[in-house]
């Protein structure tokens, strides 16, 4: 299943229509940002979409700690609060419990911490939403593996086990991609993962070539990899960065989408 990763839309209902002409049944969102979410948008967004991934705000170790906390966790009390809206639509919704955590801090002890809180936040999201499927962070490949080796018994709570990967111009120029499918086969061999951040980070490939390339990487991703979410559709980029990777509505016809997650 091939999916795209929301960042700033203007019109909803704009998307939707674009990503629904496309067959394209998966679109990650993050409760924070993207869109200016209401109960209406939530309820459109859910409705409309075969799969819908929710990623949260609360231990995103991109934007450092919030005010009042030292490191970088997932806070049970604000997650819930977080995803509270969107079980109300949609009561077996995957959520992503944070973004890249070791983006801020990638020593063990942060680590740990993170480990830590996972696995209160995960008990606490089973016992409020029975029916939700979680997704373990992606991380940033700083370490990677060692986070993966400290975090491996919370992440085995997950239904999934959430990965980024990044190219400059072409599929798995970076290695990045190689590299964490070997971890994933070593540290969650029994566990299905979803590549939910990927993305080539080059102004001069055209979004309808970036489509193409992602489709045919699609087509390569072992079996165990349930989907893979492209970055990003970004109606109004702010830096040169968020442009590089942008995949506006006019390149999805270039992507085959299908299966379930």
């Amino acid at each position: 299943m091939q999916g795209i990763v929301l960042t700033d839309c203007t019109s909803i209902g704009a998307l939707l229509s674009a990503v629904r002409a496309n067959n394209i049944p998966l679109l990650k969102v993050v409760t924070g940002w993207g869109y200016t979410w209401d109960a209406v948008s939530r309820a459109e967004v859910c409705a409309s979409i075969p799969e819908v991934i929710v990623r949260t705000v609360s231990g995103d170790g991109t934007r450092g700690p919030p005010e009042g906390q030292s490191a970088i966790w997932c806070d049970p009390g604000a997650i819930l609060n977080e995803i509270d809206p969107w079980f109300a639509c949609r009561p077996a919704i995957a959520v992503e419990l944070g973004n890249e955590p070791n983006g801020y801090d990638s020593s063990d002890d942060a680590a740990w911490t993170f480990r830590y809180w996972f696995l209160e936040t995960a008990a606490a999201v089973r016992v409020s939403f029975p029916m939700a499927r979680i997704i373990a962070p992606g991380l940033i490949e700083d370490r990677q593996s060692e986070w993966w080796a400290i975090c491996q018994d919370a992440f085995e709570t997950a239904d999934a086990i959430g990965f980024h990967a990044y190219a400059y111009h072409d599929c798995d120029d970076t290695g990045q991609l190689g590299r964490a499918l070997s971890d994933l086969a070593l540290f969650f061999p029994n566990k299905p993962w979803v590549l939910t951040e990927y993305g080539i980070n080059d102004a001069a490939t055209s979004p309808e070539t970036k489509a193409t390339r992602y489709a045919s990487l699609h087509a390569k991703l072992p079996s165990q990899v349930g989907a893979a979410c492209w970055y990003h559709l970004c109606d109004r980029p702010i830096d040169a960065d968020q442009e590089s990777y942008a995949l506006p509505t006019s390149a999805l016809p270039y992507l085959y989408a299908g299966g379930t997650l």
